[in-house]
């Protein structure tokens, strides 16, 4: 067993400061390749460090090589992290002036984390930051890090924005050092609490000696539009320095201006607006020069525009023949973007109306007249543009000028461009371009800016105002007013401030202003979008005339021009506007109903009334459609006569299938509503209006219901079921639809299908009644967008993914898109739970937060609620919420719970959304409120909430989201003073509000008790506006604002007393809140009690321990409570605690006196230590290239590592560095390439529940040689049964296909195809014989000793053929009894020649000597064998048998004397039957033949020649295949 005790190390440590200077020799320079170089982690704070191959998301590589220190090479530091990594000693002794340069990286939260460099000569005693904030050269850039590096403030901060974005070189001098010969260096990194990130890092340390010191002290002043003033001190005695102003972004310059003047250096002919950077550095003659000192940066001030200069007229006088004020809204004729004021754009607005920061107090004249203002509210960048009406230069002579007035007050105006055209579209040229602020107060007065026009003269041209934000802030707003153009000449200028008014469905009055005295006008009213006349218009003498016989809901333009005379003036306008909507209807009751639609506003009242054209009654139907409901809006039906039919809501707000039937002729609707929500407001209920139908009442309607039907088995389609439930007083219907021409005919109640339609289409069904066209019946739209989502009902409950922090990184997707009603009662919330989707999710705290977010597509009011049951079909409700998130009761962490989603109307939704689950906050309610215990001048720190639905009007708030409840306790009596913070990651700043309750005596009872009102809410100024309103009952303060810092005072507050302070986040944007008591110190200053505070000290992985005593060091607490993994360990309560399993460890310890308490967690992670069991060698065979080369299959070796050791409990890795293999980096991949021969690879392997549990081992990649041979040598083995088929002996192969190859070294393998030999599998069994034909195999050559080393080669087997041999089986072989002259037995060769063979003949069994080919000759009966023998290797053979049989008697004459004498004459056959003879001289020449032979031949050739005496041979062949051969004696002799 070992205990270990967390200060050990601390010895060891300061041992090393104690030690001599390690580096002597400058330039020094160190870049990790080789090592730490002895750059050491403090054991005592080594916090994250770490030195490696950085492989993190963004900071993920090294300045120069593979090094680098980072804190946590693959991840994100720690909270509360103090992390140091100390230098070796420098011996700085013989250095006058050293500096040092290094590369950094930081990427922390801003202000929060940060890393500083710092110094100590007096063995680590005491240290001093290296240099300060500001100084140059990217050196510190903020001075005020929460994380307190080095304990201290100033360093290296931020991320994004705020971050280095990479590596960068930092450079400072050694002030102070020089001379000194035992300097230490130490980086050190701090954090809070709060947010953390990937951190910090150094690379490529060097300090050398610096022969031409740098300048300082670098200042920018004096800036105008083209100079600026820069000054700077000296670094030494130089004189002359080099100095580069170029643009900003520039960079590190290459040369520069050499001067001798440093204070100032006036700097000369800049550009105006213009942004600019300075670098400076030393020229010290004979040592060179200095680095470059920057950048420092300025911008330029704008060039003031131009003001108006009038025109000169040669003859007679100028006239302002344009002039826009902005009285009216839209302004008449102007075109471009439009003037609705939206983010982006331009609006008319009036004086005093700017934002804050921003745009003008005042109109351009002082008054309080409108102007066009750009509404920069959202960042915005859009340009926005305003394009005048035609101005006419045609007739201008001399000059002409363009002048207005414009403001420019805010720090993100963008640019304006004022441009002309000779058309409204364009294409505009830009005659004037301003950039950036003018004024610096909103009340500074307006400039005036004149623009020559004389290059437009004869022309008729439009004016553009081309505007856009800089989009760097709200503060952008640009404002212009009182355009005129000047201009010599004669005129007929056009009129002026057209207007409509008295605007009904068929008519309207328009008017003008007159502008040149004329007395005639041409006007016309054309659809808008017409475009300016090409004709003449209708003459009027007065400026105003009345339009008629107009359309209902039709937008119209309106264009006048001025008749002078002689001439005319161009046309003015367009002037848009929309007649309205019609009201009055008469339905014909010979056509058939009035479909109608009804849209209604907000406090709407209009009358709809509609009149049959004979008299008859009228039904109105309300197809479809949905108001507010009632108290706030409601449906009105009435008769002609004033009889009210109906006044009510329908169906809580829904009308569909509302009928009614006049009394008299007429019938009139309309809805009352409110101010709130409507039809054209487009609000959430009623944004589809009404559709209804007008009938004459001459018959009976039929009655039909509808019933969507999804076909999504055979598409994405659907179906519409129509149930006929009457069919009035029709004796057929016929039903038909707006999106085929199908038609269903009916003449019965009851169910007909009508589709399949496709999604996304709204289909109106019409039941029509086929004797009378005033009754039919339209159903509402309808439609289906999708098929069911899978998730419709709780047994198909997705699950959902649950985050195990307060972040909402993961969530789950839900639809609400055609969700169904899942039959379970709907609970507790007011919602009809129709369209419910369900999620389960396994709870992970005891205190969950659900948020329902990125609601998309409709998504009104959407409820959810939480149950929890075993059974999906018998849920059991939990809770249930209207809102968008919820906190759960206490969850059973680990048990199943179940979410329900739904709208909470009766209208289908289109609502897509993301469920969150995450970890509850615990002091959103005032019961679970934090304590702040702070020292004086210190800050609690804590991420902000977001998530959290707004509960209610808290005193001077009007909302209160995302709350977090704090508790304050004084300590010491007297002022104190709190300021409270909120930013996001990036430091930026986020609005916070606040309220302070007190002073309460405890907190027992505190939060039933607050004031929330005074008396009520909305009764609760805010301070800023009404600064000694409070206290108010215990409200002590309240504020609300856009800033992100507030400020807050108690006066003479007490000691003991208890404060209760609630901080919201409007924003919902995630950051962090700082409360802070901000005066210490004073006479009269008050302080509030120590913060409790308690350190568990590091994590700990401990391999092969036994147990470890966790120490908690908390000098201000006086109870402890542990806890493993979130549950109490009972019994104990000591400071210390001594564990023996892996687990989270949590104490929470106790400040009586504060009533506060704080707690810590460090884990303590055990495990096995694994053993690395040496492997074998792993040994191949180089290839054909001969390079040393190869793959290695590492993960082979795997098991031979594990051993008996279980592989799910431990993982194998392997590496190219026992280094490597240690640090577990770079892990190789398998197969894997050598890089040499041989070449060893290190195996890491550890515990996979401890990975810092590890054993390493290591085993050699060799190549042993190259490659074996495979001989291709084919087999041939005779075919024994003439079936194709035989048995060949594989086995006995193997030394043909080895050559000579070892049969120790390598193993012979066969194979039907290549692919199996190549891969080694289904190798052919050589134990027994293999049965095959003729065919290619394959031998696979492998070695015995290498891995993965082998050859193939194919090679045939071939099934040799016997020779085939027969006889004829034509005739008998026959032989006469004591023959003497012989037959001859004549072998046929089939599939052989006679030389390829060997022959023997054979007798009855015994050998006939002498016989070796294929005719035998014969005198004796007897089976007769022919053996025959292939001459090749395979020797094959085969014997044929034939019978030679013996003839009871033969009569053939053996000779014929041919004399004449009647005696043996002829050679007589007559009685043999004979069918053919042949006759051969002893050559074995044919003498003679005959077919169908009896006794022809007496000695003569088939010539008729007589043959000479002598012995002649025969044969015959006779009774039917017989043969037979003999001699014959010719004899003539007397």
């Amino acid at each position: 067993m070992k205990k270990i005790l967390l200060s050990l190390p601390f010895l060891f440590v300061f041992s090393i400061w104690c030690a001599d200077a390690q580096i002597t020799s400058y330039p020094y320079l160190e870049d990790f390749e080789s090592g730490d170089g002895g750059w050491v982690v403090d054991a005592a704070n080594p916090g994250s460090w770490a030195l490696g191959t950085p492989a993190a998301t963004v900071i993920n590589s090294a300045d120069s090589g593979t090094n680098a220190w980072v804190t946590n090479l693959t991840g994100d530091y720690v909270a509360n992290e103090n992390g140091i990594v100390t230098s070796p000693v420098f011996d700085l002794s013989t250095l006058v002036a050293p500096s040092i340069e290094m590369s950094v990286w930081w990427n922390s939260e801003f202000s929060w984390d940060g890393m500083v460099l710092q110094s100590s000569i007096d063995g680590g005693t005491s240290w001093q930051n290296v240099g300060a904030f500001g100084d140059p050269n990217n050196w510190y850039n903020d001075n005020s890090i929460a994380g307190n590096p080095g304990g201290q403030q100033e360093g290296w901060t931020g991320r994004g924005t705020s971050g280095s974005g990479g590596w960068v070189i930092a450079r400072h001098a050694l002030n102070g050092l020089g001379g000194q010969a035992n300097v230490i260096l130490r980086v050190a990194f701090g954090s809070d609490g709060s947010v953390q990130d990937e951190g910090v890092a150094f690379d490529t340390v060097s300090i050398f000696e610096v022969s031409c010191p740098e300048p300082s002290g670098i200042t920018i002043a004096a800036v105008t539009e083209n100079s600026a003033e820069v000054s700077w001190t000296p670094g030494g005695a130089e004189t002359t320095w080099e100095i580069a102003i170029q643009n900003a972004g520039t960079g590190i310059p290459s040369g520069g201006t050499t001067t001798m003047n440093n204070n100032p250096y006036d700097a000369m002919s800049l550009t105006p607006s213009t942004a600019y950077e300075v670098y400076v550095r030393s020229d010290c003659g004979a040592d060179g020069f200095s680095n470059w000192v920057g950048p420092f940066n300025f911008t330029t001030l704008n060039t003031p525009p131009p003001p108006p200069l009038g025109v000169n007229c040669v003859t007679g006088t100028s006239s302002f023949i344009f002039t826009e004020n902005f009285d009216q809204d839209p302004p008449a004729g102007w075109t471009g973007t439009g003037f609705d004021g939206t983010d982006g754009n331009w609006d008319i607005t009036g004086a005093g109306a700017n934002s804050f920061g921003t745009g003008p107090a005042n109109a351009y004249d002082g008054g309080t007249g409108s102007h066009l203002e750009y509404e920069a509210s959202g960042n915005a960048t859009d340009i926005a543009s305003a394009i005048s009406p035609a101005i006419d230069l045609t007739s201008a002579v001399d000059g002409a000028e363009l002048s207005f007035f414009f403001h420019a007050f805010g720090e993100d105006i963008g640019t304006l461009n004022v441009n002309i055209a000779n058309d409204a579209a364009g294409p505009f040229t830009t005659l004037f371009t301003w950039v950036g602020d003018l004024q610096i107060t909103d009340d500074e007065a307006w400039v005036p800016v004149g623009i020559n026009l004389d290059a437009y003269l004869g022309q008729v041209i439009y004016l553009e105002f081309s505007y856009g934000g800089a989009g760097s802030g709200f503060e952008g707003d640009m404002a212009i007013d009182f355009v005129r153009v000047e201009s010599c000449g004669s005129f007929c200028i056009p009129p002026s401030a057209i207007t409509v008014t008295d605007i009904t469905g068929t008519s309207a009055e328009i008017s003008w202003t007159p502008n040149n005295g004329e007395t005639s006008w041409e006007y016309v009213v054309v659809p808008a979008g017409t475009g300016e006349p090409t004709g003449p218009g209708t003459t009027t003498s007065t400026p105003s005339a009345s339009i008629s016989g107009l359309d209902f809901e039709t937008e119209y333009e309106v264009w006048v021009r001025a008749d002078c005379g002689s001439s005319f003036s161009i046309w003015g306008g367009p002037v848009t506007f929309t007649t309205t909507i019609q009201t009055n209807f008469d339905v014909d009751c010979a056509v058939g109903p009035v479909d109608s639609f009804l849209c209604y506003g907000n406090n709407d009242s209009e009358i709809f009334t509609y009149t049959s054209s004979d008299g008859s009654p009228l039904n109105l139907t309300i197809n479809t459609g949905e108001i507010e409901g009632a108290p706030f809006d409601f449906l009105l039906v009435s008769d002609g006569n004033g009889t009210v039919l109906y006044n009510d809501e329908g169906n809580d707000g829904v009308l569909d299938g509302l009928t009614f039937q006049s009394i008299t002729d007429t019938i009139t609707i309309q809805i009352l509503s409110d101010g709130s929500v409507s039809c054209e407001s487009g609000s959430f209920c009623c944004s589809d209006g009404i559709d209804y139908t007008v009938a004459c009442a001459t018959c009976i309607n039929p009655v039909a219901t509808y019933q969507v039907i999804d076909d999504c088995d055979n598409g994405d389609q659907f179906l519409i079921d129509v149930n006929i439930t009457s069919l009035g007083d029709a004796t057929s219907l016929t039903i038909s639809n707006n999106i085929d021409a199908t038609t269903v005919p009916v003449t019965a109640t009851g169910v007909y299908q009508i589709g399949p339609f496709p999604f996304l289409v709204d289909v109106v069904v019409t039941v029509s009644n086929d004797q009378d066209v005033n009754c039919v019946i339209n159903s509402s739209p309808i439609q289906l967008l999708a098929c069911p989502p899978e998730n419709d009902n709780p047994c198909g409950a997705i699950v959902a993914v649950v985050n195990d922090d307060q972040s909402c990184d993961l969530v789950t997707p839900g639809t609400l898109v055609e969700a169904t009603d899942s039959g379970v009662p709907a609970g507790s919330c007011a919602g009809n739970p129709d369209d419910d989707v369900w999620f389960q999710f396994t709870a992970l705290n005891e205190v969950q937060l659900i948020s329902v977010i990125n609601i998309a597509g409709g998504g009104f009011n959407t409820d959810h609620a939480l149950y929890e049951g075993d059974d999906c079909n018998n849920l059991v409700e939990i809770e249930c919420t209207d809102g968008v998130a919820s906190v759960t009761p206490q969850l059973v962490v680990g048990n199943t719970y179940y979410v329900r989603v739904f709208s909470g109307g009766n209208n289908p939704e289109t609502t897509t959304f993301d469920l969150c689950i995450k970890e509850a906050p615990t002091n959103i309610i005032c019961e679970n409120a934090e304590n702040f215990c702070a020292e004086a001048g210190g800050a609690l720190t804590t991420s902000n909430i977001i998530g959290i639905p707004d509960p209610t009007d808290i005193a001077c708030l009007g909302s209160a989201p995302n709350p977090t409840w704090n508790i304050i306790q004084i300590g010491e009596p007297g002022l104190i003073e709190i300021e409270i913070a909120q930013t996001d990651e990036d430091g930026n700043g986020l609005d916070v509000d606040f309220v302070l309750w007190g002073p309460f005596d405890d907190l027992e009872g505190a939060c039933d008790n607050l004031d929330l009102g005074c008396p009520d809410p909305n009764d609760c100024p805010n301070n800023t506006t009404s600064p000694d309103f409070y206290p108010f009952g215990n409200i002590v303060d309240c504020s609300y604002s856009f800033v992100s810092t507030e400020n807050l005072t108690i006066d003479n507050a007490q000691t003991g007393e208890i404060y209760l302070l609630l901080v919201t986040n409007f924003s919902d944007d995630p950051g962090t809140i700082s409360i802070s008591q901000t005066n210490t110190g004073g006479e009269n200053d008050g302080d509030i009690t120590a913060e409790i505070e308690v350190d568990l000290g590091p994590d700990q992985d401990l391999c092969g321990f036994d147990t470890f005593e966790i120490i908690a060091e908390s000098p201000f607490a006086d109870t402890w409570e542990w806890y493993c993994d979130g549950f109490i360990i009972e019994g104990e309560t000591s400071s210390s605690l001594v564990v023996s399993e892996t687990c989270t460890y949590t104490v929470i310890v106790y400040d009586e006196q504060c009533d506060a308490q704080a707690q810590d967690s460090v884990t303590i992670t055990f495990g096995d230590e694994p053993v690395a069991n040496s492997v074998p060698d792993m040994i191949t065979c180089d290839d054909i290239s001969a390079d040393e080369i190869e793959d290695f299959d590492l993960e082979t070796q795997t098991a031979g590592i594990l051993g008996a050791q279980d592989a799910t409990e431990f993982n194998v890795s392997y590496h190219l560095t026992l280094a490597d293999a240690q640090s577990n980096v770079g892990a190789l991949s398998s197969p894997y390439t050598n890089i040499s021969n041989p070449q060893t690879i290190f195996v890491r392997i550890e515990d996979a529940n401890a990975t810092f549990c590890s054993a390493t081992t290591s085993f050699n990649l060799i190549i042993s040689g190259p490659t074996p041979d495979a001989t291709s040598v084919p087999i041939e083995v005779c075919d024994d049964d003439t079936d194709g088929v035989t048995l060949f002996d594989l086995a006995a192969h193997d030394a043909n296909i080895l050559n000579g190859q070892s049969d120790v070294d390598f193993s012979v393998s066969y194979y039907e195809t290549e692919a199996d030999a190549e891969a080694g599998t289904g190798a052919i069994d050589t134990s027994v014989l293999y049965s095959s034909s003729s065919q290619t195999i394959y031998a696979r050559v492998e070695s015995n000793i290498a891995f993965d080393c082998y050859s193939t080669t194919p090679f045939d087997l071939i099934v040799k053929p016997l020779p085939s041999t027969s006889f004829t089986t034509d005739f008998d072989y026959e032989v006469c009894p004591n023959a003497t002259v012989p037959i001859l037995i004549t072998a046929t060769a089939n599939n052989y020649t006679e030389s390829e063979v060997s022959i023997v003949w054979y007798r009855d069994g015994g050998v006939i000597a002498g016989e070796s080919g294929l005719t035998l000759s014969v005198l004796e009966a007897g089976l007769y064998e022919i053996e025959v023998t292939f001459n090749d290797s395979t020797m094959c053979s085969s014997i044929t048998a034939q019978t030679v049989i013996e003839l009871e008697s033969c009569v053939i004459p053996q000779g014929i004397s041919p004399n004449g004498d009647g005696m043996n004459d002829v050679f007589d056959l007559s009685s043999y039957d004979v069918s053919k003879l042949e006759i051969f001289n002893r050559n074995g020449t044919l003498v003679y033949s005959k077919n169908n032979y009896t006794n022809e031949w007496y000695g003569q050739t088939n010539d008729g020649d007589e043959l000479p005496v002598g012995t002649y041979f025969y044969t015959m062949e006779y009774e039917d295949g017989k043969r037979r051969s003999a001699w014959v004696y010719i004899q003539r002799l007397n």
